[in-house]
């Protein structure tokens, strides 16, 4: 046999070993798609039935607490309490410690007043489209915030102000947001924000508090589980001191000159060249992330906490207004 032969039996042999290379390693794509998408249905799944889970344990404790006390805020904490441990007990990933203890960046008190006065501005904002398209369709939908706000008891604020926003960071810049954060970041903000709203059963106040969610997420995201908590803490106290304060006007006066400043600095900040570039690049939705939020949207568990939770505004709002 020439060498000619020779080469050319070498040359066919080299292309079966590269084909048979080349369809390992197709295979090896093909299964780490397969088992992407099973490990992504998973965790929609179980953020879907932890959605479901709190919220159902939410109003079915609350309704037992209403029973032994006609304190909202009691109701509330004995509500809250009961689902969040619940919750923590079904779905164990991940760890309160992981959550609590998880941190990217370290936040200044700068940073901390940026983030509380754009939630102020944001929640602003989403309040008055929302209140707008209300009066436009004629809707007679119960205000939840100034209902809260009525409640001048000690329990209310002691929920409102602390034990509220630790339980709602927990549920959902912990447990559910770090499920998601994998699935791309805006992808995890958004929907946990989204499910944020939802949570408080309300349409007004679902639509109002989207803007200080998208907020929380993303300090969680990219400072830490604590540096939202905070943010989500002086959003809350601000709202309880403006209907506590309304009767002292020099108070309520001083009060409002500083969330002003707080305010303008938030703009100059937000709208910098260099802070809105650098939030576009965290926030970019590249095509796997579009495929990403439409498993989430397509996901049986999602549909279903949507669904449940138009029912429980339509009912909360019947019992509300007493029809």
């Amino acid at each position: 046999m020439n060498n000619k032969n020779l080469n050319d039996i070498n040359d066919k042999d080299l292309d079966l070993g590269q084909g048979l290379d080349n369809n390992d390693s197709e295979r090896d794509i093909l299964e780490e798609e397969r088992s992407f998408k099973e490990e992504r249905k998973k965790d929609i799944t179980q953020v879907g039935l932890i959605q479901l889970l709190y919220i159902l344990s939410l109003n079915v404790i609350t309704s037992l607490v209403a029973g032994l006390s006609e304190d909202m805020g009691v109701r509330m904490i004995g509500g809250t309490f009961f689902s969040i441990i619940i919750a923590l007990i079904v779905f164990k990933k991940p760890s309160f410690g992981q959550m609590v203890s998880d941190k990217k960046k370290q936040a200044s008190l700068k940073d901390i007043l940026y983030f509380f006065g754009l939630g102020l501005i944001f929640n602003m904002f989403m309040g008055l489209i929302i209140n707008l398209l209300v009066k436009v369709l004629n809707l007679d939908i119960t205000n939840i915030t100034e209902l809260i706000q009525a409640e001048v008891s000690t329990t209310t604020y002691l929920y409102v102000i602390l034990i509220g926003p630790f339980i709602e960071e927990l549920l959902y810049r912990g447990m559910i947001l770090q499920r998601l954060r994998k699935y791309g970041n805006f992808t995890a903000i958004f929907f946990s924000s989204l499910f944020f709203g939802l949570m408080h059963q309300n349409l007004v106040q679902s639509f109002s508090v989207l803007g200080i969610a998208m907020v929380l997420g993303y300090v969680a995201t990219f400072y830490s589980f604590k540096a939202a908590l905070l943010v989500h803490i002086l959003n809350n106290l601000f709202v309880m001191l403006v209907s506590s304060l309304a009767d002292y006007q020099i108070a309520y006066y001083i009060l409002s000159i500083i969330v002003l400043v707080i305010a303008l600095y938030s703009l100059y900040r937000f709208f910098g060249k260099n802070n809105r570039q650098a939030i576009k690049e965290k926030l970019y939705l590249s095509p796997k992330d579009k495929s990403n939020i439409k498993a989430i949207l397509t996901n049986w568990t999602i549909i279903l906490v949507i669904i449940v939770h138009v029912a429980v505004m339509i009912l909360s709002e019947l019992v509300l207004t007493g029809i």
